[in-house]
């Protein structure tokens, strides 16, 4: 009797999982986006630092958002994230961020719009300021000592308590 393969015989199993060239290509895609090789030095190029790379890909990411499809609470807990400021949060390390801009709204009560924004010095100190709206003076200015805050600047916006990136107002 001849010997008919099993349907669960390794060698099928491999025809299953074999992949497609779409499938490893995507695959090598992914692969160098998450760990890219550093280019040769140019002089036409400066090289990046780790910090600089990872501060790049968080400023690409954050662009995507565009909506929220849930809230999420704040340490202060009246106060909501969407979905992006909830990813800036836990991407960044930036609880303390969104904890401060939290501790003034009992200050900035009456104010329903607020643009947030941060600037991180050359020494990791940093200051964050609170405007009713761009090129309006601060309503609130805060110097930071140290921060690891990888971007050198973010703006975000508080509405209605509401803690939201800009993308996604």
């Amino acid at each position: 009797m001849p010997d008919k393969k099993h349907p669960d015989s390794p060698h099928e199993a491999e025809k299953d999982t074999a992949e497609s060239p779409l499938q490893s290509d995507t695959r090598q895609q992914t692969r160098e986006f998450l760990s890219p090789e550093p280019e040769p030095e140019s002089k036409d190029q400066p090289v990046l630092t780790a910090e600089e790379i990872k501060a790049l890909r968080l400023e690409e990411e954050l662009r995507q958002f565009t909506g929220s499809e849930q809230y999420h609470r704040s340490s202060f807990g009246r106060i909501l994230l969407t979905d992006g400021a909830h990813y800036l949060r836990e991407m960044a390390g930036c609880y303390w961020f969104i904890d401060l801009i939290a501790s003034y709204q009992r200050q900035l009560w009456g104010e329903k719009f607020q643009l947030w924004e941060i600037t991180v010095n050359e020494d990791r100190s940093a200051v964050v300021i609170c405007r009713r709206d761009t090129g309006r003076p601060p309503l609130v200015e805060q110097k930071i000592e140290f921060t690891d805050f990888p971007l050198k600047h973010y703006e975000l916006y508080c509405v209605h308590g509401v803690i939201l990136l800009k993308s996604e107002y």
